[in-house]
């Protein structure tokens, strides 16, 4: 992976870089696309959804983008 960033001329996302990004990238992507977090860790064999949160990291700008406003409610009289 690290020859392959190398080649290509793009900077990796960490300093480490192994078959972990494949599987972030993945995870990611398939998030994207509309796939549960079940289908994902399915794919990835994940034993614990937890695990298959830490790679399908989720787009916190896009979800800004299309959250609602938090309801205030009204001061009681």
């Amino acid at each position: 992976m690290r020859e392959a960033f190398a080649a290509t001329g793009v900077k990796p996302p960490a300093p480490y870089v192994g078959s972990h990004v494949l599987r972030h990238s993945l995870a990611t992507n398939l998030v994207r696309s509309g796939a549960s977090l079940k289908e994902i860790g399915d794919l990835l064999r994940h034993r614990s959804r937890a695990t298959t949160m830490i790679y399908a990291k989720l787009d916190t700008d896009g979800l800004r983008s299309i959250a609602q406003p938090w309801p205030i409610a009204e001061a009681a009289q």
